[in-house]
């Protein structure tokens, strides 16, 4: 259902707050993972996926961290950051 409603977009913003790793622990809590956003996304042929609603415990080092694994797995991954603007097209 999912992959319908995002199929062809040029972008995605996705609930992944955790990472794989992290997320067997909390599991329920209603979120997701980047990597589970960018296997979605790479399966919809979506253009950018946007990783957004950050745990509160993952400070700037470890997202910068995140960013970097992220955007070598897949050039279509963006950490969304305050005030980021997008420019699709």
């Amino acid at each position: 259902m999912v992959l319908a409603l995002i199929e062809g977009a040029d972008v995605v913003v996705y609930d992944c707050t955790y990472n794989d790793k992290e997320f067997a622990s909390k599991v329920g809590w209603g979120h997701s993972t980047w990597q589970e956003g960018m296997r979605l996304c790479q399966a919809a042929n979506v253009r950018q996926h946007v990783i957004f609603h950050h745990d509160p415990d993952h400070e700037d080092v470890y997202m910068e961290r995140l960013e970097e694994e992220a955007r070598y797995e897949w050039i279509g991954n963006t950490v969304a950051r305050e005030n980021m603007r997008l420019r699709v097209g």
